[in-house]
């Protein structure tokens, strides 16, 4: 079992769902969690959910689908922090898992924002924090992982999302010659939340 002891990690999206499970198992795992999301009740929920098993999180108001929202966190972390560790961009959207021809204007609109804009958004501030941290001849470098989608006929628009932010950590990452870049960590085999229990359902699982 890994350990985050010591480290300054992000989760975006971790006012519930996958989210706030991966920001309680990493402070388990000694990690100061920043808990970034736009509900602010349901992450200071997490927040103090993370205290209580005795973990250390700091809530972080956060809007991906706002570029001012997004370097206004980004902001926080770097003057609290002044650096990251590891960040896993969670936070996204399902539309109710609907078929691209059942789709309105704004829910693709809202779709590319969250989920792909989003994630684009929160790796360009990562990166820039983190590339400073990583030594020439380090071991270790900082971890970069995102959220995914289960596979269903039902959920053709949000699939077409998940094959584009599957490559963003890999592309954004390949490193230059002289210059060592952070790690990116596939996405987690899709968990049982109520964000996706209607793909579950229509997979039979």
């Amino acid at each position: 079992m890994q350990s985050f002891d010591g480290k300054i990690v992000l989760v975006t999206g971790a006012s519930s769902g996958i989210g706030k499970a991966a920001a309680i198992m990493l402070a388990q795992r000694g990690a100061h969690v920043i808990a970034a999301a736009r509900r602010v009740a349901e992450s200071e929920a997490t927040v103090e959910a993370i205290r209580q098993v005795g973990g250390e999180a700091t809530f972080v108001a956060m809007d991906v689908s706002d570029g001012d929202s997004v370097a206004a966190g980004f902001d926080q972390i770097r003057s609290r922090f002044g650096r990251l560790d590891a960040a896993y961009n969670n936070a996204g959207v399902t539309n109710d898992f609907k078929l691209l021809g059942d789709m309105t204007d704004e829910d693709v609109r809202s779709l590319l924002e969250i989920n792909l804009y989003g994630h684009i958004q929160c790796m360009r501030h990562e990166l820039a924090i983190m590339q400073p941290q990583i030594a020439p001849n380090s071991a270790q470098a900082p971890m970069v992982a995102f959220a995914s989608a289960p596979r269903t006929p039902e959920n053709t628009a949000l699939q077409a999302w998940n094959n584009s932010v599957a490559m963003l950590p890999r592309a954004a990452t390949v490193p230059k010659p002289s210059k060592r870049c952070p790690t990116p960590i596939p996405p987690p085999a899709p968990l049982s939340t109520p964000a996706l229990a209607p793909a579950a359902m229509a997979a039979g699982s």
